[in-house]
């Protein structure tokens, strides 16, 4: 179950630049007065168009948001948040899902 292997639970949050960033936030941040998020092992959210038997629909691919780095947790400036929800169970499953290689992926050189 998620809940286990994920203390905190998953986070989606919406750039001012339209990306969605899937990630479990840190409990140690660093202040309500900082600028800045910390966020934990944070995967973009991709839309793939797909054409289908039934018509066009989108797949939903997680990849690293970050890939030239090997740090888990990364910051970001709270003014480029526009809004952060909880992920549903599938979201989140699919999440912990992709997470366990995180540490394990190469960035291409």
């Amino acid at each position: 179950m998620v809940e286990k292997t994920m203390p905190n639970p998953i986070k989606i949050i919406k750039l001012i630049n339209g990306d969605d960033i899937v990630c479990s936030l840190p409990a140690e941040q660093l202040g309500d007065k900082s600028p800045l998020l910390r966020l934990n092992r944070p995967l973009q959210v991709k839309y793939i168009p797909q054409f289908t038997a039934q018509g066009l629909k989108d797949y939903v691919a997680l990849i690293k948001w970050s890939p030239y780095t090997r740090d888990a947790i990364l910051t970001i400036p709270k003014d480029k948040i526009l809004t952060i929800v909880n992920a549903n169970p599938d979201m989140s499953k699919s999440y912990a899902h992709v997470v366990i290689g995180y540490d394990k992926s190469e960035p291409l050189s």
